[in-house]
This record gives structure tokens, C-alpha cells and sequence, in this order.
């Protein structure tokens, strides 16, 4: 019988390597959202994965990608927020595009060497590498720096979890779980709601939306048939931008809010009545008060 292992896991590196897809496929789940553009996570997410096959759980801390030039408030705090999470928790999980080495790369190796014997090195997007010695001298540069746990693998499929979790196993502390098996997140539903209606929006729109979007949720509540009732208002800068979410006649806010309606009836597996409004507040971002409010920092 395996003594039980338990501990913080931190998944960080640069902005849209895959962080956040790893993470929903080590859940089997849909509990991040995801998005073609870098810097889609603003918060640090903490779901529990439990596997009693290897008796073991993590508190995975999904953190918002390493961005190193931006002076924007907000991308300052994610950055902020990234790098509190390499030193802080028991293991780290670097995800890092196989077969790409950049300036940016070296500065997080640099960051995370004091803790390589507390870090796994996911080389993700192996499917794209055509050329397997560009992944093997990829692999020994980094045992160079001191990292020998090494897992190479796609985030989109799940066959490298198990390996991922031997690998795990031992870094982890010796004590018994923090949470019941069955619970896989520590945020609340209204944080979730949020992160999905935003992710909506970035898919549905694309470039024409700016990150000074946020979403608020103004109240949710559950009735007695489990129907779970969500208002929800959508920030944005300006005028212009306000029309573009809303679209004619309202249809692009409708076609994002039946998108949002239908995943997040996937994750609460429940019914989901929606209502959302679109409001102007002006350079919310640049101010720290509008920030504070709407749970950013």
C-alpha cells in the first residue's frame, strides 16, 4: 500500500505554451479557459487533482504566463503573481514549447535552477517536432542546468499523465490529503463563471476585443430544480468596444452568452440561465481602485 503524498504544484512558464490545456487535461475536465492568445489567465487557479491509483493529490496553482516587458498594471501584477509562485509552493511543473529556446526561457531557467531538484520540466507540443534530435538536445541542454525530470508530451492528449505523476510522486510531501477526493477546485463558482464568459469573449472576438475586458459577476444563485441563475456584466473601455461585444442587434453578446451558457452547464453539470449586460468604465485597468474591485490584485 502507497503512503499518501500531498502538496502544492505550481504550473508556470511563458504566456501560451500550453499551461492551462495541461492543466484541464490532467483534470480530464474543462476547469481553465484557453485562448490562441498569450496572457489569457489573469488569476492563479488552484483545482485539486486526486489519483488514488497512485495515492497522491496536487493543488495545481494554474499561474498567469512569465511576461517580462510589459509595464501595464496588469500584466505587472500577473508577472508579479508567476514569479511568487516559482519560489513558494512544493513543486514546480515548467512547461516549456519543445524544440524553442529563447531569451525568456533562459531567464526562468535561471529563475527556477535553485529549485531543479523541486522542478519538472514538461516539454510540451512534442507532436509539432518533426526532427526527434531537436527534442533530445533539447533534453540535454536542460539536464546541463540541472534539470533531470523531463517528461516530453502533448497537453492536448493525456497519455503522458501517468508518467507525469510517477514522476510527481516523489517530490511531493508524505501526508494525508488536504481535500475529499472528489472535490477539483478551490474557487468559487462566480470566479468560474467569470473565467468562462471571458473566455467567450476572446474566442468570439478575437483581436477586436482588448485585455482591459473584465467580466463581473453581479449574483448567482441556485434554486431549489438546481437551475443555476447568473448575472453577469461585462467592463469594457469604451463606447466603440461596447458595440463591437454587443454586435447588431444585439446577436454577437447572444451568441457568446449561449457559448458561455452551454460549457459552464458542462462543468456545474446543471442547468444555466445567463443574463449578461455590457458597461463602459473607462481606463479600468490603468487604476488600481477598479482593479481592487473586481478581485485583480
Amino acid at each position: 500500500m502507497l503512503e499518501k503524498v500531498c502538496g502544492y504544484v505550481a504550473i508556470v512558464g511563458k504566456p501560451n505554451v500550453g499551461k492551462s490545456t495541461l492543466l484541464n487535461t490532467l483534470m480530464k475536465r474543462k476547469l481553465t479557459i484557453t485562448s490562441k492568445k498569450p496572457q489569457t489567465t489573469r488569476h492563479t487557479i488552484t483545482c485539486v487533482l486526486t489519483d488514488e491509483r497512485w495515492q497522491l493529490q496536487m493543488l495545481l496553482v494554474d499561474t498567469p504566463g512569465i511576461n517580462f516587458n510589459s509595464q501595464h498594471h496588469i500584466m505587472k501584477w500577473m508577472h508579479q503573481q508567476a514569479v511568487a509562485a516559482l519560489k513558494q509552493l512544493d513543486l514546480r511543473f515548467w512547461v516549456l514549447e519543445a524544440g524553442h529556446w529563447e531569451e525568456h526561457d533562459q531567464i526562468i531557467a535561471s529563475m527556477l535552477q535553485p529549485l531543479a531538484t523541486s522542478t519538472i520540466v514538461l516539454l510540451n507540443k512534442i507532436d509539432k517536432i518533426k526532427d526527434k534530435s531537436i527534442l533530445l538536445k533539447q533534453m540535454t541542454q536542460l539536464a546541463a542546468l540541472g534539470f533531470n525530470h523531463i517528461v516530453p508530451l502533448s497537453a492536448l492528449r493525456d497519455q503522458a499523465v501517468d508518467i507525469i505523476m510517477k514522476e510527481a510522486r516523489p517530490l511531493l510531501p508524505k501526508q494525508d490529503f488536504y481535500y475529499p477526493a472528489e472535490q477539483q477546485v478551490t474557487c468559487t463558482k462566480e470566479f468560474m463563471s467569470s473565467e468562462v464568459i471571458r473566455e467567450k469573449l476572446m474566442r468570439y472576438l478575437g483581436q477586436e476585443i482588448p485585455y482591459e475586458c473584465s467580466v463581473h459577476i453581479d449574483h448567482l444563485t441556485i434554486t431549489d430544480n438546481k437551475l443555476h441563475r447568473i448575472a453577469a456584466t461585462i467592463y469594457t473601455a469604451n463606447d466603440r468596444h461596447k458595440k463591437v461585444i454587443i454586435g447588431t442587434d444585439g446577436r454577437q453578446l447572444k451568441m457568446i452568452g449561449q457559448a458561455a451558457r452551454l460549457t459552464l452547464e458542462r462543468m456545474f453539470d446543471q442547468k444555466v440561465f445567463l443574463q449578461l449586460w455590457v458597461k463602459v468604465k473607462e481606463s479600468w485597468a490603468a487604476h488600481q481602485e477598479v482593479t481592487n474591485h473586481l478581485g485583480l490584485a
